[in-house]
């Protein structure tokens, strides 16, 4: 058991650069099929996250502190509630996975199943850093900065 936390912090830390994890079939805010772009920031987020609900209630500061780089919220519940939920962010930068049995966090084993949870994808889609946590403006930005270009 004591072999399991290094082994798992090794693995994260292997796959920073590494390609992007394969993406479960995803949908915007308007329903229509979607995909992570590249780059990207991708906030992951839940409605039952206390954490996340307020890192989105800042979507517009950290949006505008991503610049160029798409700030994404991938959430790992598509009903109706979730989606009601992230009515401050434009359909266009939402996702949500198509099928409700899709297990988003297992999905993305660099999450370790923590929420919040952030990452970013560089131009050619790999994993540039991630960061459990919420996130601020200033965290954004030098993320913008290190992987957006």
């Amino acid at each position: 058991m004591a072999i399991r936390k290094p082994l798992r912090l090794l693995m994260a830390c292997l796959m920073l650069g590494a390609a992007a994890p394969p993406t479960p079939r995803l949908i915007d805010g308007a329903g229509a099929a979607a995909s992570l772009p590249k780059p990207a920031i991708v906030l992951f987020w839940a409605a039952w996250c206390a954490p996340c609900r307020a890192e989105v209630r800042d979507y517009a500061a950290l949006d505008k502190a991503a610049g160029d780089v798409p700030l994404i919220v991938l959430s790992t519940e598509g009903d109706p509630r979730a989606q009601s939920l992230l009515t401050n962010v434009p359909p266009a930068r939402r996702r949500f996975p198509v099928d409700s049995a899709t297990n988003i966090l297992a999905a993305y084993p660099e999450t370790r199943g923590a929420l919040p949870f952030a990452m970013a994808l560089d131009r050619e889609g790999r994993l540039c850093v991630t960061h459990a946590g919420a996130v601020d403006a200033a965290t954004i930005a030098a993320w913008r900065e290190r992987c957006g270009r």
